[in-house]
């Protein structure tokens, strides 16, 4: 996808490694729902990557998630910026 920007900013590994929960963050997020059926989609390959670089017995099974922090870190910035102006 030209001109967006995923990032990864969490991986949560469940105790067996057969699961992993990936979270991105999408720049600009009107983004969001085609980047994550993207990498749905590209899953399969992620996960034989993975296993030749890892070398694990076993490779986990993504789950991806959006990872909104950045959003709300923003909105509540310009909530902070206009109470400041206010006040």
């Amino acid at each position: 996808m030209e001109g967006v920007l995923i990032t990864v900013t969490e991986v949560d590994l469940s105790p067996d490694s057969k699961l992993a929960r990936i979270s991105i963050s999408v720049l600009p997020d009107k983004f969001y729902g085609q980047a994550l059926e993207n990498l749905r989609k590209k899953s399969k390959v992620i996960r034989a990557r993975l296993a030749k670089k890892l070398n694990w017995r076993v490779t986990p099974k993504i789950y991806w998630a959006i990872d909104n922090r950045e959003k709300y870190a923003a909105e509540l910035e310009e909530v902070f910026k206009q109470i400041n102006d206010e006040g």
